[in-house]
């Protein structure tokens, strides 16, 4: 285990870049820090986005790049990993990758976003299924002990989060969790991005490239597409979208079966919420924005529960 430890400071960034992947930043920007720390790094030979994770294994930070890097190979657009001076991808816990230019729709998406979109994630599925990862690639499972914080990464130690539950909130939680739990056990499971929402693609001359796939792992196809588009559930936009994220998904790939796909974003938003109030302890920004986080979602469990 490294010494480095989160947060990830601005200091030790800086020394990281430099002395672990030879390059000079000549700027560092911290874009986020919650369960990881996301640094934007400047330098003479191009922009790059420095991660530092938190409780995923070595072996799960290890493996990551190494589907960037077999996406790529296959001509699937991605972030490019960086291999550090050692000739790995990973550096005190810390990975890599160019920065992706382009815009970001999630506040201000249009029809063909989301058939963009659907192409995207339809050439995932499409490779994890040809793809043989090697014997040291690791990820977790997205079955539903993880998406509930009821085991694995999603859980910090000690904690239970339905003990923090709103006793109103409680039964569309339940019945969200309940609801969810047979498709997301019993479909069978695929490598997915399970996190392929608006806000981690990056749109560009057509393409519509993902990233952040930090959240990688074992699940079912219907449940990365729900939370792809759990967001959008709730509009009036909803039929369009979905229409248009199917034609362009079908344009790849064929599938997938969404006959449970409210089930999937019922289980997606009640996760959400689990993990929000398991981490608001430790986390300030989180726990600051539960007064106006928690209602949303209750309105959208209700919404999906008539």
């Amino acid at each position: 285990m490294s010494d480095v430890t989160l947060p990830l400071g601005y200091a030790q960034a800086r020394t990281l870049v430099r002395s672990a992947f030879a390059l000079e930043p000549t700027r560092v920007r911290r874009l986020s820090a919650q369960d990881t720390v996301v640094y934007r790094v400047e330098t003479p030979a191009g922009s790059f986005v420095l991660r530092s994770h938190g409780r995923e294994s070595d072996a799960e930070i290890a493996s990551v790049p190494l589907w960037l890097e077999a996406l790529r190979v296959d001509g699937i657009d991605a972030p490019e990993p960086i291999r550090a001076r050692d000739g790995g991808f990973v550096a005190e816990r810390c990975t890599l990758v160019r920065f992706v230019p382009g815009r970001i729709h999630r506040g201000t998406p249009r029809l063909v976003h989301f058939e963009r979109l659907g192409r995207t994630m339809a050439a995932l599925h499409r490779h994890a299924e040809a793809w043989t990862p090697p014997p040291t690639f690791i990820r977790p499972s997205w079955r539903a002990a993880e998406v509930f914080c009821e085991a694995g990464r999603s859980l910090p130690p000690g904690r239970d989060p339905w003990a923090l539950v709103p006793p109103a909130l409680e039964p569309l939680l339940r019945d969200a969790t309940e609801r969810a739990r047979g498709p997301l056990d019993e479909a069978p499971a695929l490598l997915i991005h399970a996190d392929l929402h608006l806000g981690n693609v990056v749109f560009a001359g057509g393409a519509a490239t993902p990233f952040d796939f930090d959240d990688t792992g074992y699940g079912p196809l219907g449940y990365d597409v729900a939370c792809a588009l759990s967001k959008q559930r709730p509009t009036t936009a909803w039929p369009r979208v979905l229409d248009r994220f199917r034609r362009g998904y079908g344009a790849v790939r064929d599938g997938p079966d969404l006959s449970q796909l409210d089930a999937y974003i019922a289980g997606r938003l009640a996760g959400i919420v689990l993990w929000l109030l398991s981490t608001a302890e430790t986390e300030p920004r989180v726990r600051a924005g539960l007064v106006k986080w928690i209602p949303h979602f209750e309105d959208q469990l209700r919404l999906l529960r008539t």
